[in-house]
């Protein structure tokens, strides 16, 4: 995480990887590897086998991908009364919604959800709680 918001703190600095690739380390290291780590390590304590755990752990990582595409979106759209925090806290920074526009933030958004509630598919009705985490822990303009 620390090393994440680092990243995203200096992106300004890397200008030869592709904006894209910058976009997705940074959030990889940030808050996908947070859901990640979170979701392995139920895995692990539950006894999944490492198949299921390596599952687990790549619906976690969508899940934080998802999270932090909608929190761009968030940024712009939403206000402290939607989400916690004033409008324009990224201005400056590479964000989902720089590259993809707020429509396309938000598809991508989907698509990491989509990805992340396939992985979860193989472990039935085990897994509802977190495809309901995956539903419902992004922000959503209502």
């Amino acid at each position: 995480m620390i090393r994440g918001q680092v990243h995203d703190m200096r992106q300004d600095l890397d200008v030869e990887t592709p904006e894209e690739d910058r976009l997705m380390r940074c959030y990889l290291l940030k808050s996908a590897a947070l859901y990640g780590a979170a979701t392995k390590m139920g895995g692990i304590l539950t006894g999944a086998t490492d198949k299921e755990t390596a599952k687990l752990e790549t619906a976690g990582v969508d899940l934080g991908f998802s999270y932090q595409f909608l929190d761009d979106v968030a940024d712009v759209v939403a206000g402290v009364a939607g989400v916690g925090k004033e409008r324009g806290m990224d201005a400056g920074k590479l964000t989902a919604v720089d590259l993809f526009g707020v429509d396309g933030a938000r598809r991508k958004a989907r698509e990491f959800q989509d990805r992340s509630l396939a992985q979860l598919e193989a472990f039935g009705a085990k897994a509802d709680w977190l495809r309901t985490l995956v539903c419902e822990a992004s922000w959503k303009a209502s």
